[in-house]
């Protein structure tokens, strides 16, 4: 990844990590976008093709189907087999914290 990209990322991450009304708007625009039925909760695949947007877009190596699943289990708190909005503020947060982590780490 270009220095220029790089800088533009990790501002971005940093300004979605504290600066919460941003944060809201983000989180509630990549929610919309990703739920492809409209139903106010996403499935397995909705997420799984979330994640695949973000990762590429990062050029980052998807995770293998297995960690997809655990971490898709790991967020659907009650449950349900789908991810609704809380949930989904809440796995939005720890992505964007880990890769903030991932890719920012050395420079800290």
């Amino acid at each position: 990844m270009d220095k220029d990209r790089s800088a533009k990322i990790k501002a971005n991450m940093e300004k979605l990590l504290n600066d919460e009304e941003f944060f809201q708007e983000q989180v509630e625009n990549a929610f919309d976008s990703t739920d492809a039925d409209s139903s106010e909760n996403l499935d397995y695949e909705e997420l799984k093709k979330w994640i695949t947007r973000a990762f590429g877009a990062l050029g980052i190596d998807l995770p293998d189907e297995e960690i997809l699943k655990t971490t898709f289990t790991t967020f659907d708190r009650n449950s349900d087999g789908t991810i609704c909005k809380k949930e989904f503020d809440v796995f939005y947060k720890c992505i964007i914290q880990s890769l903030y982590n991932l890719l920012f780490a050395s420079e800290q």
